[in-house]
């Protein structure tokens, strides 16, 4: 991977508010959730960040997909299932799917 070169004043601001309004948005996504939704829930959920980021960097990174890269992304949404359900995957309902899609 090429190193990120930053050689200019504008481009170090643009980098600064872009991160600063990434985060703005996680935050006011996570605090909604946590506002509507089941505080165990919405955690769970939140814990599933791992998995996305090996999802993003095989699509945008370009990175070669393996059978750990599977292990893992299978092995982040089944423990969100387990927590939801309360530990019996024949009682899963999620009641509010919007608000976790927020949290997403």
């Amino acid at each position: 991977m090429q190193h990120l070169k930053i050689n200019s004043f504008k481009q170090w601001m643009m980098l600064l508010f872009l991160g600063l309004l990434g985060t703005f948005f996680y935050y006011l996504c996570l605090y909604k959730g946590y506002q509507y939704g089941s505080k165990i829930e919405v955690l769970s959920v939140q814990y599933t960040w791992p998995a996305w980021v090996i999802v993003f960097a095989l699509f945008f990174s370009k990175q070669v997909f393996r059978w750990h890269h599977a292990l893992v992304i299978l092995a982040g949404i089944s423990s969100v299932l387990l927590v939801i359900s309360k530990g019996d995957f024949t009682q899963l309902s999620v009641p509010n799917i919007e608000l976790l899609l927020w949290v997403l």
